[in-house]
């Protein structure tokens, strides 16, 4: 017999380890932006045992979001790219700028989510869903998307968690942009190491030219 307990104290440690997962994952050292999504969308479908875990990020100023990263758990499959319009679904992404989750057990009837019916849940059999937004330098930049194919009531721990994963991919976001940013500045320096060298010869070249200029002005006075 499973004492009392015992069940919610083991999904309490399985957050708690999932949560240090996530802590130790990093953009950076051999590691790419996709690498840590996937993981991280891993990690989320097996704590929370749900079906779907896409990271969307939103393009062309905020007229479209794109899938970064999406898995399937139950295909064991990683993909991404697909593209949804914002203007589709205006009360959805102004949730997303309002509040701390989206979570709609019965996503197809939520006022929140029932007009991606149609267009998103419907075609992939989504029924319930947990989405929490990803921040970067204060305004919402996508969301984490827990999708289900069964109906849920999503608990506190689960809603909490769902918000952790969130922000580690907004510290992915920001490692892999300052990766960018110090690969620039490298590329920068090597340019300006590789100008000055190249200063320096034009430099020597054209002292040496005018010795020779002089030297050949002396033999030429001489022979004549």
């Amino acid at each position: 017999m499973v004492e009392p307990g015992a069940e919610s104290a083991g999904g309490l440690r399985a957050n708690e380890a999932a949560r240090m997962r996530l802590a130790r994952l990093h953009v950076g050292n051999g590691v790419s932006l996709t690498e840590a999504l996937r993981s991280a969308a891993e990690i989320a479908a097996r704590v929370l045992e749900v079906e779907r875990v896409g990271v969307w990020l939103f393009a062309d100023e905020h007229r479209a979001i794109r899938c970064e990263s999406l898995f399937e758990r139950t295909r064991n499959t990683h993909s991404e790219g697909a593209m949804l319009r914002a203007a589709d679904f205006p009360n959805y992404c102004r949730a997303l700028e309002e509040r701390r989750d989206i979570a709609a057990g019965a996503a197809r009837d939520h006022d929140l989510t029932r007009e991606l019916g149609a267009a998103y849940l419907e075609p992939l059999g989504i029924v319930s869903m947990l989405d929490a937004p990803i921040y970067r330098s204060g305004e919402v930049a996508g969301v984490v998307c827990h999708e289900h194919t069964a109906a849920r009531q999503w608990t506190d721990e689960e809603r909490d968690f769902a918000g952790a994963v969130a922000d580690a991919v907004s510290r992915f976001l920001e490692e892999d942009a300052l990766s960018h940013a110090e690969a620039r500045l490298r590329a920068q320096e090597s340019y300006l190491t590789e100008s000055r060298k190249m200063e320096a010869l034009g430099r020597l070249a054209a002292g040496v030219a005018h010795d020779f200029r002089n030297f050949l002005t002396v033999v030429i006075g001489s022979a004549d």
